[in-house]
């Protein structure tokens, strides 16, 4: 596949999902499966997978968590073809895109807004977190200067005391908000845990690897 054919591919997708509030919820399913049809053919993967994969993640990533503007029908037809990139296209290249992704996360405004703003952003975290993990195992960097810039999580880390704090000030008087903010704390910390666990393995190879 040509380079002409592979950006040929990614604007047919993004004309057909780069405005998803516009369409009806079947019409969003059809272009997903004629999308996922065209990712993988013959129980194999297509160029166009493997060639095209972080820019249409991209596309489909907004797609794969549940929202007010497109049903759980979607998200799960977005997640099938997440699937798909997730195991075949490139994973640094995923993993760059999902790292962006985190970096644009706004938890500063979001601990402004409230409890539901605040939860949003810890839903699409933790959502992206896992995806990354995932294409993560298959990185499998060489050494340590291969690690990627992970400015995201960093960011993620530094909301903790904020939300903790949230969660303290609402314990008297509001119980069921200071309870949902324990909540997203704990939920945090896990995905943290998950997070460093993959990095201490992947270090771990690596100094396997480099022994002589």
């Amino acid at each position: 596949m040509t380079e002409n054919e592979t950006q040929a591919f990614v604007s047919k997708v993004d004309s057909l999902l780069g405005d998803p509030q516009h369409l009806d919820q079947d019409t969003l399913v059809q272009y997903l499966k004629l999308i996922h049809d065209e990712l993988w053919q013959s129980d194999q993967p297509t160029d166009m997978l493997t060639n095209a994969g972080s820019e249409i993640c991209h596309i489909i990533l907004p797609l794969t968590l549940p929202s007010k503007s497109h049903s759980e029908h979607v998200a799960q037809e977005a997640n099938s073809i997440l699937d798909l990139l997730v195991a075949y296209a490139s994973p640094r290249e995923l993993c760059i895109f999902i790292e962006s992704m985190l970096q644009t996360l706004e938890w500063e405004s979001a601990m402004d807004e409230g409890f539901e703003a605040v939860g949003s952003v810890v839903d699409r975290f933790g959502h992206n977190m896992q995806v990354y993990l995932r294409v993560f195992e298959r990185l499998q960097p060489k050494k340590p200067s291969a690690f990627l810039d992970f400015d995201g999580f960093t960011r993620m880390l530094k909301s903790l005391p904020v939300i903790w704090k949230h969660a303290m000030v609402e314990e008297e008087s509001q119980r069921v908000s200071s309870s949902s903010y324990f909540t997203l704390f704990k939920n945090l910390l896990h995905i943290s845990v998950s997070f460093s666990s993959s990095v201490r393995t992947s270090l771990a190879n690596w100094d396997k690897a480099s022994t002589p």
